[in-house]
């Protein structure tokens, strides 16, 4: 791990700022539940941009 990870349990949370470049990923076995909550003055999700998938998304 290094130092720009953060590492989660159960119940924890993890801000992101605005325009922080930030990505997700899972190494455990169990399934897990993301909830993603924004929040301030403008809530859309068009000013969002993807730099990347491994998953062929884009």
């Amino acid at each position: 791990m290094d130092a720009d990870t953060l590492e989660l349990t159960v119940g924890q949370h993890g801000d992101t700022a605005p325009g922080q470049v930030h990505r997700l990923g899972h190494a455990g076995a169990a399934p897990v539940e993301i909830i993603e909550v924004q929040f301030g003055a403008y809530l859309g999700e068009n000013d969002l941009v993807c730099l990347g998938d491994d998953y062929g998304r884009v």
